[in-house]
């Protein structure tokens, strides 16, 4: 559409997100506006591959503040040590984001991502048991339809 923002890769995409978001966090830290900023330039720097900048951005954000900025930052964190492979640290704050689910985050698609986790740790028992889980207790969903889809890929069905 003309007139309409385009960029020439995502990497240029999520450079020029991580400038500007980062621009307004450090402006007004203490704002709704600035906490939203800081967690869009930490979502920019992980899908920059820029991992450790990412944590440093959001590991802030888990300890305090606003519940369910905090839980956004608290899955954006667990998606982060994912890439980094650090599965322990990943699974215990998916388990916290159960233990407490919010509105952001609520907890089938915790269930979803510790299931997505453990398929590609190649724990296939595992995910099986979260995908059978959200199937269970969210039926007629469509994150159930999704679990199933995991389950016929893993030849679970």
């Amino acid at each position: 559409m003309p007139g309409q923002m385009t960029y020439a890769s995502d990497a240029v995409k999520y450079q020029i997100a991580q400038k500007e978001m980062g621009k307004v966090a450090m402006e007004y830290p203490h704002t709704d506006y600035g906490r939203m900023a800081r967690y869009y330039a930490a979502v920019s720097l992980d899908r920059l591959g820029r991992y450790q900048d990412a944590v440093n951005w959001l590991q802030p954000m888990t300890k305090g503040g606003d519940a369910q900025l905090r839980a956004l930052a608290t899955f954006e964190l667990a998606h982060v040590y994912d890439h980094m492979n650090k599965p322990a640290q990943a699974v215990e704050l998916y388990q916290q984001l159960i233990s407490k689910p919010s509105v952001f985050v609520p907890k089938p698609v915790v269930l979803m991502a510790l299931g997505d986790h453990y398929r590609s740790q190649n724990q296939n028992q595992q995910a099986t048991k979260y995908y059978q889980q959200i199937k269970t207790e969210y039926p007629n969903t469509g994150l159930a339809d999704q679990a199933d889809q995991r389950l016929e890929m893993l030849g679970k069905t």
